[in-house]
């Protein structure tokens, strides 16, 4: 039971190291890269050596038990003298103490727990380059480009119903020439998303691939400030999870490293799906996302942010934050009911929030939707608000569901698909339900609604008297799906392409009527505030 609680212990601390004192037989050369050992006899360890700016080096250790990743941490107070390694992990107050062979080739020695206990481990060097480090020529990057065009011409059914052939052909010509040199994985995934981006559909896109995930994060380390992005421009909005900044909350972000704040934003939106022209749903995602996009493009532990203080440009710097910090803080703002309800205004105005449509449990979401209109109805609420925000889809049985409480009229969801014939319901006739809502009708929308939640949105629009607040939404009365995911045969990018199309029979209305906003919300930064 010792050795149990010494191994669970162990998976809650991690360890790198790297020295910062070289000498000539500890070659900087021989130690960037991977380094390989097992831990207790059955967890994988993997050290990743990289160069840092000034001297100094960075790494950390990744631990696996079988395929699932369980420890992934950051060391300091790396030290080398002779052939003796230290450092300590300040996560978990543990301490390492090694011995390098020479030729550099193993490193053996203990992890020095809390309560004294020496846990032994051996680690060689790998012959393997990393996947983070490995840079691909350029023939071969070109092969994974023409991969994805073909498989994009393939089995998208819209592929150029945005760019035409003829341009898609040249925006592929384009990207082969501005690779001039051998890419990593990362610097190639830039280059791949812009052939995808300009598909201009949400389920469109281009992934990392699943070892590469597992392992791109050798630093646990991000971008601490929280930034609101609207027209091109950054705002710093503080959250719990942010140390003390000097920068005044609602300042002005005009460049990260010395990358212009516009920059960062032309070249995220490359890794963003959206429908059409859609700008909203970029921005939304990139709000939502930006401290977990961003490391694409700069993964230091210190940042150089210049903003403005009134008319003044200042700069400072501030250090990064435990990733598994934001990430907490995210699961735990993360809405994880099937649906929430409340009355305002004295109980004269009823709010129902729908997360998602990705809801597991049937029966349980039928009886939450039973329960609210049943008490709209029994109550006389003439006025309800359904907010859609940031609802990114789910499958359309749930919308259907939700639009049937929401109309007084029979409706269709579908237009028919002969490829899909499980959605064969939704093709056919549906009743209101007994307890629908007939009193004003209020709809929040913005960039965030995706898929078959914009199937939705066409539907209400079209079957009902609802009015529409917020901005564009994600996508309305079209949608493409039914993905199949496939592998670049090179740097093992994931490709994810639909292969049908769903409309809804408001397809009629939306070909003579881009989607109307009754009141459009532009929000300024003290609305974000407030």
């Amino acid at each position: 039971m010792k050795r149990k609680n010494a191994l669970i212990s162990f998976l809650t601390i991690c360890t790198i190291f790297f020295p910062n004192l070289l000498e000539k037989a500890f070659s900087q050369d021989k130690l960037l890269g991977i380094w390989k050992g097992t831990f207790m006899d059955q967890f994988q360890v993997e050290l990743l050596f990289e160069r840092k700016d000034q001297g100094f080096y960075n790494g950390n250790i990744i631990m696996y038990a079988d395929e699932q990743m369980v420890q992934n941490d950051q060391i300091v107070d790396i030290s080398k003298i002779e052939d003796t390694v230290r450092f300590f992990i300040p996560s978990k107050n543990t301490n390492f103490k090694g011995r390098v062979s020479k030729p550099i080739n193993e490193l053996s020695g203990n992890f020095i727990f809390p309560d004294g206990t020496m846990h032994p481990i051996l680690l060689t060097k790998s012959l393997e380059k990393s996947d983070v480090l490995k840079r691909f020529n350029i023939e071969y990057l070109h092969q994974d480009l023409e991969f994805i065009y073909t498989n994009l011409k393939k089995y998208h059914p819209q592929v150029f119903s945005h760019t035409s052939r003829d341009a898609m052909d040249l925006i592929v010509d384009n990207v082969k020439d501005k690779i001039n040199a051998p890419l990593t994985i990362n610097e190639f995934y830039f280059f791949a998303s812009e052939i995808t981006d300009n598909i201009h559909c949400s389920h469109t896109g281009i992934r990392l691939p699943e070892t590469y995930r597992k392992r791109r994060n050798t630093r646990v380390e991000a971008f601490p400030l929280q930034l609101y992005f609207m027209d091109g421009k950054a705002f710093y909005i503080p959250h719990d999870a942010e140390t003390s900044s000097p920068i005044l909350p609602g300042s002005e972000i005009i460049s990260i490293n010395n990358l212009p704040v516009e920059n960062i934003v032309d070249t995220l939106f490359f890794l963003i799906p959206a429908e059409g022209q859609n700008i909203s749903t970029k921005y939304n995602i990139l709000n939502n996302n930006f401290n977990e996009l961003y490391p694409h493009l700069d993964k230091a532990n210190e940042f150089l942010v210049e903003f403005k203080n009134g008319d003044n440009l200042e700069k400072t710097i501030v250090s990064s934050i435990s990733n598994k910090r934001l990430k907490t803080e995210a699961q735990e703002n993360r809405n994880t009911k099937i649906l929430n309800f409340e009355m305002l205004e004295n109980e004269e105005l009823g709010i129902l929030k729908i997360p998602s449509f990705a809801i597991p449990n049937m029966e349980e979401y039928l009886q939450e939707l039973d329960r609210v209109f049943r008490f709209l109805k029994s109550n006389g609420v003439q006025d309800l608000i359904v907010d859609l925000r940031d609802n990114a889809g789910g499958h359309p049985i749930f919308a259907a569901q939700l639009l049937s409480y929401l109309t007084n009229q029979n409706f269709t969801y579908f237009k028919r698909n002969e490829e899909v014939v499980e959605f064969e319901p939704l093709y056919n006739p549906m009743n209101p339900n007994t307890l629908n809502f007939q009193g004003k009708l209020y709809v929040f929308v913005n960039g965030g609604c995706l898929s078959t939640t914009g199937h939705l949105i066409s539907l209400l629009a079209y079957h009902t008297n609802a009015k529409f607040i917020g901005e564009q939404p994600g996508s309305t009365y079209r949608c493409n799906d039914k993905s199949v995911q496939l592998i670049c045969p090179i740097t093992k990018l994931e490709l994810n392409v639909p292969t049908t199309t769903f409309t809804t029979p408001a397809e009629q209305y939306f070909n003579l009527h881009p989607f109307h906003l009754d009141y459009k919300i532009s929000n300024s930064i003290f609305d974000i505030f407030s």
